[in-house]
């Protein structure tokens, strides 16, 4: 035991003096003899000679780690030299003590490998001979290397290069298994992507044996598993590889992709056969297929004669898609999703250029854009990547909207309907060219659109295109179309007409030969040539230079002003030019001229120029210059210039200029000067600053400084010009300032006086201290009129003088409403007219603070008529009181008006606050005149219709007045004038409500009988009226027109009438009218005048003369009408006397406005020769009377449209001959009764 003790103790000792020594020298020897101690040590165990080596040094540490820089070595034969920049290991020595080579990690930097040629088979043969067969045996050591990197490596064989950077792999194991297998494992990085390799060569001394060696690779990653399995044959002449090579997707549903978020639906399988040497490796039976969802599919399938120099390569693509959301991600947003396509091709060819032939792609989006590509084209490779070369393709599309191809055009494009396009696409060297290129867009609504042309380079990189030759046009029907199509705010013209050239670059577009045209002859049109340049696209404005010349022309000032969205006065056809162009690196506008053409009511014209105009990225007009001249020769014209009915007189010519400047958004109007009108009528002058506009102000002007002067040397001659006659009250001066004091536009130093200097018949003065809000007014105005001057106001009747008429009118706001504080009105005394007025109107927007006293007195109506320039019959005396004073929240009206014996009082009380206004109360007369006031004009003559105006109106009727005002006022006339007015009272109520129009009930109340009738007009929402009329034992004197007649009278009419239409013009409410009218007559007489239409042979005119008498006497009448769409039918017109009887018939049709109707006489007596039948036919505003054969009367009489003339009555009728036949019966019984009679029967209702 002790010995077995002593040689344990022994052996300890010197493993310890061993070990004590290796780590001595590990640690005192330095770095430089260390490093060349291990270098000799692999010098003599290997051929690896080191040529070159720089610094070296090695840490003592546990895990020493060796860094060597600029190291160069090769083998002895020469056969490879590698070249690093540096070096660096680490080995962990606690593991090797345990007989694992475990290295942490191993770094090398920028490395090249150079690979010679190999040595002649001869010499390997001899080489082989010489060393003896080794065997393989397990290793005693197993290594890890746990990190490798390897900064740039750069692999060089025969002329050849391959290229890798950063690459880095991990985990690297090295095994032989006791049955001399050899495993190599390890983990790389690939694309930021986890790679696991392992490879197998399986019994290793079957090469030492003279046999192929076999093997397998497998590679593993989350996109692709492949693998390689198959032997190599080393002891050839060259060593030999016959293998088989899959791959597949690790996932059966999809095929993940290094592009994070997308994933391609399907799995990847590929197979191929490995034949060949390592110089000459072939791939064969090469089948890759892609399975998608649905129909989507690819296929490669082919051969590869030298897969390591990537030559003679023949493979075939064809391929489907069938619905890819998937693959959206992956193209432009304006592409979408590919709904369907097909791809085929050939590849062939090898390294460095593959030729892609009967290359053919069909597709569709989503957005329904169809694609074809056909061509061939080559495929470059080198180590920068991938480049296309010697492309001769030809591109096809067509969508049906345009915004579809945007993707081949730019996203920008707007919508102009279906597209259709077509280019070649080619190159030999370099960027391609896009020739034959012809796009057209078709839009339903009337836009099309073409471009046509080549663009010389069209780079596949990001560089610029250049040698742009594409002609642009673009029409459409109207304008309206393209800017809604654009999305543009601006007004519609009409047709439009563009044409341009595009040139240049990408990056320097010029757009030449412009030509636009747009808008139609009755309305806008403008049109446009030049050139447009774009310099640099960043720049918030592109355009580098402007050229164009612009022209407008409006047909009218009102469809200029439907265009800007203003109001603007009609001064008939404008025409405008201008030139936009660039100076000295600044766009302007030159050469303004807008005017208005020859025959102008109102000759304007504007010129000048605009020094800066800005398009992007705002559109700007600045530094304005403008000068504005306008004239014409009668100021009347204007009346036509702002739409009015003769309002400005014909006081003369008038002329005016101003000037402009400032921008499209702030102007200053400045030398403002007008005059208007003549010295002897009126004469106007305006002059000063009218100020600034602004957009922000809605244009409205501020810093306002005008002045305004008018005089008239006769008021007589102004009054007369204006429509009035009044005498001579002298001149006419007046004056004002408007000027804008703290933003508010006032008129300051008014003054006006009529009348001589000394003493004036009107003095006013007054001011408005905000013109636009009404605030801070005063106005006070005088008259005086001597009795001598009011007299001369009687034109009809010379007048005695008059007492003199004072006034005085004070308006104002003082209190804070502004309204009339005073009014005052009175005559001096006089027995022929006496007048005063007394009131105020505190508050223009509250009615009822109006308040007035007032009374006439006169000596009767035709002196009143006088001075207001009307010739009134001469009834009197008058005496008028009228006074209204508040009541609550309305108004309490008392009017009392005496007229000879007439008499009439109204009570009425208002609400004009109310909405509508309200008004109520009761109207009385006694002895109420219902002849017309004015008196006969004995001198004049009635002027004869011309016949070319319509009798109905076509404007429409405003009824808007029936909706401003409720009212409910009973009417009661007591008694008429006897002499005048045949009834004895009457009673009636007017209503109106909310558009509703209502006379019900109406009567009149005869000495015999009685008239009833009711009208309604509805105005709420489409105008219709009704009218009923029913009456009997009615005096008709009036009717008649017999007033004058003072013998005995018994006549009786009775009247049976409805009557029902629409319409919103007259001619609408005849045309539309339904109804009948039934009257009958009694021991009635007519003027003899009328007669004269049935007596054109001379006995009957002889029979007539000779009787001297103003009215014949008649028996009885009928007249029965029905109305059916406006036109009005006779169903029976009779008159029977004593010596004759007359019927007629016929038609007036009132939509058109023509007549046609027949009077039959029938004589019985026979004294009485000849009376033949007369004809009313033609225009209702210009009928034509003549006589008839008997034998055409009654096809005449069934002719449409005809008129019956009275002259009390105007009554339309339609074809009958009714009552022919009963004429002169044999019992002697009368027409009239006889058709009464059967009138009776037809309305008695059946049984």
């Amino acid at each position: 035991m002790i010995s077995v003790k002593r040689i344990l103790t022994a052996a300890l000792v010197v493993i310890g003096v061993v070990l004590l020594a290796v780590i001595s020298a590990y640690l005192l020897v330095d770095d430089a003899t260390l490093v060349s101690k291990l270098v000799e040590h692999l010098e003599s165990s290997s051929d690896i000679r080191f040529l070159d080596r720089g610094d070296a040094n090695i840490t003592r540490t546990l895990t020493p780690t060796l860094t060597v820089d600029d190291l160069v070595m090769a083998d002895t034969g020469k056969q490879y030299r590698v070249e690093t920049a540096s070096l660096e290991v680490q080995i962990s020595l606690p593991r090797l003590l345990l007989g694992q080579l475990d290295i942490p990690h191993l770094w090398i930097g920028d490395t090249q490998i150079d690979i010679k040629e190999d040595e002649s088979p001869t010499k390997q043969a001899a080489a082989s001979e010489l060393k003896p067969v080794p065997k393989l045996s397990p290793l005693p050591l197993k290594p890890v290397v746990h990190d490798v990197r390897i900064a740039r490596l750069e692999v060089i064989h025969e002329g050849g290069s391959l290229l890798l950077q950063d690459s880095h792999a991990s985990e690297l194991t090295l095994d032989v298994s006791p049955d001399n297998t050899v495993e190599l494992s390890g983990r790389a990085e690939l694309a930021k992507q986890d790679i696991d390799v392992k490879a197998v060569l399986k019994d290793v001394n079957d090469y030492f044996d003279g046999r192929p060696l076999a093997f397998s690779v497998g590679v593993q990653s989350v996109l692709l598993h492949l693998s390689l399995e198959g032997h190599i044959d080393f002891h050839q002449a060259e060593p030999t590889i016959q293998a088989t090579a899959r791959g597949w997707t690790p996932d059966e549903k999809k095929i993940v992709t290094s592009i994070p978020g997308i994933a391609i639906p399907g799995t990847l399988t590929l197979e191929s056969q490995l034949k060949g040497t390592f110089a000459q490796l072939a791939a064969e039976q090469i089948k890759a297929t892609w399975k998608g969802p649905k129909q989507s599919g690819l296929e490669l399938n082919g051969s590869i004669e030298n897969v390591m120099k990537l030559e003679g390569v023949h493979l075939d693509l064809t391929g489907k898609l069938d619905n890819s959301p998937w693959l959206k991600p992956l193209l432009p947003e304006s592409v979408g999703a590919i709904k369907r396509a097909s791809l085929a091709a050939k590849i062939s060819g090898g390294y460095p250029r593959l030729a892609v032939t009967d290359f053919d792609f069909n597709g569709t989006t989503e957005y329904d854009l169809g694609l074809s590509l056909l061509g061939t084209l080559d495929l470059a490779l080198s180590s920068s990547g991938l480049e296309l070369a010697n492309m001769q393709t030809e591109l096809v599309f067509a969508a049906p909207r345009t915004r579809a191809a945007r993707v081949l055009i730019f996203d920008e494009i707007p919508e102009l309907g279906a597209i259709t396009g077509r280019c070649d696409v080619r190159s030999n060297v370099g960027d391609p060219s896009i020739e034959n290129i012809v796009i057209q867009t078709n839009d339903p609504k009337g836009i099309q659109a073409s471009l046509s042309g080549r663009i010389d380079k069209f780079p596949l990189a990001d560089r610029p295109n250049t040698g742009y030759d594409l002609d642009v046009s673009g029409q459409a029907t109207k304008t309206a179309v393209v800017v809604q199509q654009l999305g543009m705010e601006v007004p519609a013209l009409g047709p439009l007409d563009l044409t341009f050239k595009i040139e240049g670059s990408s990056q320097a577009l010029q757009l030449n030969k412009i030509k636009l045209a747009a808008g139609k002859e009755d309305g806008i049109r403008i049109g446009a040539l030049g050139h447009l340049w774009f310099g640099n696209w960043d720049q918030a404005d592109p355009f580098k230079t402007i050229d164009l010349r612009l022209q407008a022309h409006s047909h009218t000032t009102h469809a200029l002003g439907t265009f800007i969205g203003q109001e603007l006065p009609e001064l008939g056809t404008l025409k405008g030019e201008a030139r936009m162009h660039t100076v000295s690196g600044k766009h302007r506008l030159d050469q303004i001229h807008i005017q208005t053409i020859e025959g102008a009511p109102l000759t304007a014209e504007i010129f000048g120029m605009a020094d800066h105009v800005t398009l992007l990225p705002e559109f700007r007009i600045r530094e304005i210059k403008l000068d504005a001249n306008t004239s014409t020769d009668n100021i009347a014209k204007l009346n036509r210039v702002f739409g009015l009915k003769d309002e400005i007189p014909a006081i003369g010519p008038i002329q005016g200029m101003a000037q402009i400047s400032g921008d499209d958004q702030n102007l200053v109007i400045n030398g403002v000067f007008m005059e208007a009108g003549q010295e002897d009528l009126l004469l106007v002058n305006l002059s000063g600053r009218l100020g600034k506009l602004s957009a922000a102000n809605k244009w409205q002007p501020q810093n306002t400084n005008l002045s305004i002067r008018a005089t008239s040397s006769s008021s007589r001659a102004l009054a007369e010009k204006l429509g009035y006659r009044i005498p001579e009250l002298g001149p006419l001066a007046a004056r004002a300032e408007i000027l804008d004091r703290n933003k508010k536009v006032s008129i300051h130093s008014a003054q006006l006086g009529l009348g001589e200097m000394g003493n004036p018949v009107v003095k006013a003065t007054g001011y408005v201290n905000d013109l636009s809000a009404m605030k801070g007014v005063k106005v006070d105005a005088q008259l005086h009129l001597d009795g001598r001057r009011f007299a001369d106001f009687g034109d009809f009747h010379k007048l005695p003088e008059l007492g003199d008429v004072t006034g005085q009118l004070l308006i104002s706001d003082s209190d804070g409403t502004l309204g009339i504080e005073s009014l005052q009105v009175e005559t001096g005394q006089s027995e022929l007219l006496s007048l005063k007025v007394d009131g105020r109107f505190d508050n223009f927007k509250d009615p009822s603070t109006l308040l007035l006293n007032s009374s006439l007195t006169a000596r009767d109506l035709q002196l009143i008529g006088a001075i207001f320039d009307r010739k009134w019959r001469p009834i009197g005396p008058v005496q008028l009181d009228a006074e209204v004073k508040r009541a609550g929240k309305g108004g309490d009206w008392t009017v009392s008006l005496t007229a000879g014996e007439t008499e009439v009082r109204a009570k009425l009380k208002t609400r004009l606050t109310a909405t509508p206004k309200q008004m109520k109360g009761t109207i009385t007369a006694r002895k109420m005149l219902v002849w017309d006031l004015v008196e006969d004009d004995k001198e004049g003559k009635k002027k004869k219709p011309s016949g070319k105006e319509p009798v109905f109106s076509r404007e429409p009727i405003d009824f808007d007045w029936l909706k401003k005002a409720d009212v409910d006022i009973a009417i009661e006339v007591e008694s008429f004038a006897q002499e005048q007015f045949l009834a004895e009272s009457a009673q009636f109520h007017l209503g109106i409500k909310s558009g509703l129009l209502s006379i019900s009930p109406a009567r009149f109340v005869y000495p015999k009988g009685k008239l009833d009738m009711d009208l309604q007009l509805d105005t709420r929402n489409h105008p219709r009226l009704t009218f009923r009329a029913f009456g009997e034992h009615i005096d008709p004197r009036r009717a008649l027109d017999i007033q004058q007649y003072q013998g005995k009278f018994d006549a009786e009419m009775n009247i049976d009438a409805s009557f029902s239409t629409s319409g919103l013009t007259s001619q609408e409410l005849a045309a539309n009218s339904q109804g009948s009218i039934y009257i009958t007559l009694e021991n009635g007489k007519l003027p003899a005048q009328l007669i004269d239409l049935i007596f054109w042979d001379v006995a009957g005119w002889v029979w007539k003369r000779a009787t001297n008498d103003k009215y014949y006497d008649f028996d009885c009448g009928v007249a029965d009408y029905s109305i059916e769409k406006g036109v009005i039918s006779t169903k029976a017109f009779i008159l029977d006397a004593e010596h004759i009887t007359i019927t007629g018939g016929g038609t007036i049709d009132l939509g058109g406005e023509k007549i046609d109707y027949v009077l039959l006489p029938k004589k019985k007596t026979l004294y009485m020769k000849k009376a033949d039948p007369v004809n009313i036919e033609g225009t209702l505003n210009d009928p034509k009377v003549k006589t008839l054969p008997w034998k055409s009367a009654a096809i005449t009489a069934g002719k449409v449209g005809g008129i019956i003339f009275a002259p009390f009555i105007f009554i339309p009728l339609t074809a009958a001959d009714y009552a022919a036949g009963k004429v002169g019966s044999k019992d002697g019984k009368s027409a009239c009764l006889e058709y009464q009679k059967t009138h009776k029967m037809e309305k008695r209702p059946q049984n």
